[in-house]
């Protein structure tokens, strides 16, 4: 029994080690720029875990074993997504919240990187961004619902940002 349960194992890692190897992956918005891994790490016995970065982007990505290559977490997608985690069916106020959240300390430069990027991957899609929720049952259409709320919810905060201003520096004598 020992034997036969040893041999699997040694297959198992096998082909892990084949899957993982020998397959060159490639930047989602480069496409032709190979990742450089910049970390590898076994998270259980049959699990590993591989961080990548594009040399020409700098986009940051991730990949368990026999799994897709996502983005890496701290990926403005992937801080958009984390309140999805505590509330899988947002409503209209959590949204709000959530965007809140998101904008909380950062700088205006940061704000328009996040939003940019998340714009960027609704418009041109790269990867099934539930997969960055590995483990939590939210469906694709429901994460790109949710980040599309963001991104409107920040550009009629910006728009309305603008107006305001705008209005007060007219007021001005």
């Amino acid at each position: 029994m020992k034997t036969a349960l040893l041999r699997v194992v040694l297959f198992l890692k096998y082909v892990m080690q084949k899957f993982n190897g020998e397959k060159k992956l490639y930047c989602l918005r480069c496409n032709n720029v190979v990742l450089e891994i910049t970390l590898t790490r076994k998270s259980s016995f049959f699990q590993e875990i591989s961080f990548f970065e594009c040399p020409s982007c700098h986009r940051s990505y991730a990949k368990k074993s026999f799994k897709s290559l996502t983005y890496q977490w701290r990926h403005p997608i992937s801080i958009a997504l984390y309140s999805l985690f505590f509330h899988s069916e947002p409503s209209e106020g959590y949204v709000q919240s959530a965007y809140n959240a998101l904008i909380y300390r950062r700088s205006e430069d940061d704000i328009k990187l996040i939003i940019d990027e998340i714009a960027l991957e609704l418009d041109a899609p790269t990867i099934k961004v539930s997969k960055i929720l590995d483990g939590h049952d939210v469906s694709e259409k429901r994460c790109r619902d949710f980040l599309s709320l963001i991104v409107k919810l920040a550009k009629s905060s910006k728009a309305s940002q603008q107006s305001f201003s705008d209005t007060t520096l007219e007021s001005l004598p």
